[in-house]
C-alpha cells in the first residue's frame, strides 16, 4: 500500500508504508501530517491513516547517524492519473448534444462530483478541465430541454390567444357593418344595401378593413357572406344578415343579425339558424 503525504504545503509520494514509518522514526514526518491513498474519500492524519504500528521497532547502532531522508516528489504516473468521473462527465455531455435529457443530467452530476474529488486530492487526481467541460455542456443541454418543454406548452396557448383575438376583431367588424346597414336603411326607405361595397361607395363606412374577417385553416383571410340583399328595415331582429365566408382554424364562424347582435358558432349551429329563418 502506498500513500501520498502532505507536509508544510509540500506533497510526497506515493510512498510505501515501511518508508513512511522510517521517516516518522527519523522525525521527518509527524503523526499530524496528512495522508491519502486510493479508496480514501479525504486526507487524514498519519496516526489514523497508517496501519499500526505507526513507527518501526527502534534499531540501535552504536555511533551510527540516521541517514538523511530527502522528500520524494510525486511520481509521473501518480500525477497523470485522471479522474474517471471527469471522463464520464465529458462523455455524457457530448452524448447529451444528441440525446439531451438523461446524459446531460448525468454530465452535471458526474462533473460536480469529479471536481470536488479532484480538489480534495491535492494533485493526486487530474481531469478538472474535462469535468468543467462536462458540467458546462450538461447545463447547456438541460437549458435546451427546458426551452423545448416551455415552447411546447406556450405555443398552443399563444395560438389560442391569437385565434381569440381574431374572433374579437371579426365580431367588432361585423357590428360596424351592421351599423352601416342600419344607416343605409334609414336613408333608403328601410331597404338594405344590395351589397357591402355600396356602404363604402356611398360613404356610410370608410375603413375598408371592416371587410376583413377570420383566418381559415390554410392561413387565408376569409371575407363576409352578405345575407341582407332584399331585406327591409322591418326585418326581424334575429334575421341573419352577415356571416363569415368560411371556418376559422378553430372551426368556428362569425354571424351577425339584423338587431346588431353577433355570435361565434360552428357550421352545425349556423345550419340550425338558417333552417329557422322566417320570411323577410
Amino acid at each position: 500500500m502506498h500513500f501520498h503525504i502532505t507536509k508544510d504545503g509540500q506533497q510526497f509520494g506515493p510512498l510505501p508504508v515501511d518508508e513512511i514509518r522510517q521517516r516518522i522514526a527519523a522525525g521527518y514526518f509527524s503523526e499530524d501530517d496528512l495522508a491519502w491513498t486510493e479508496g480514501m474519500t479525504d486526507w487524514r492524519p498519519l496516526r489514523e491513516a497508517l496501519p499500526a504500528p505507526l513507527a518501526p521497532p527502534p534499531i540501535y547502532q552504536t555511533g551510527a547517524k540516521p541517514a538523511q531522508i530527502l522528500p520524494s516528489k510525486p511520481s509521473a504516473a501518480a500525477a497523470a492519473r485522471t479522474s474517471g468521473l471527469a471522463v464520464a462527465s465529458l462523455v455524457c455531455g457530448l452524448i447529451g448534444i444528441v440525446i439531451p435529457l438523461v446524459p446531460a443530467l448525468l454530465a452535471v452530476i458526474f462533473g460536480h462530483i469529479a471536481r470536488s474529488s479532484i480538489k480534495r486530492s491535492a494533485g493526486a487526481l487530474s481531469g478538472a478541465g474535462m469535468a468543467l467541460a462536462g458540467v458546462i455542456t450538461g447545463y447547456l443541454m438541460l437549458f435546451v430541454v427546458v426551452l423545448a418543454i416551455a415552447a411546447s406548452l406556450l405555443v398552443p396557448a399563444f395560438s389560442v390567444m391569437a385565434e381569440k383575438a381574431v374572433q374579437i376583431k371579426s365580431t367588432n367588424n361585423a357590428r360596424q357593418l351592421v351599423l352601416g346597414m342600419k344607416m343605409f336603411t334609414a336613408d333608403n326607405k328601410g331597404a338594405y344595401p344590395p351589397d357591402l361595397e355600396t356602404l363604402f361607395k356611398e360613404g356610410y363606412l370608410e375603413d375598408r378593413r371592416l371587410l376583413e374577417c377570420i383566418v381559415d385553416r390554410n392561413g387565408n383571410q376569409v371575407g363576409w357572406d352578405y345575407r341582407g340583399a332584399g331585406l327591409s328595415g322591418t326585418t326581424a331582429g334575429n334575421t341573419l344578415v352577415l356571416v363569415s365566408g368560411g371556418e376559422s382554424r378553430a372551426g368556428v364562424m362569425i354571424a351577425a343579425f339584423a338587431d346588431g347582435s353577433t355570435q361565434v358558432l360552428n357550421a352545425e349551429k349556423l345550419r340550425q339558424i338558417e333552417d329557422q329563418r322566417g320570411p323577410p
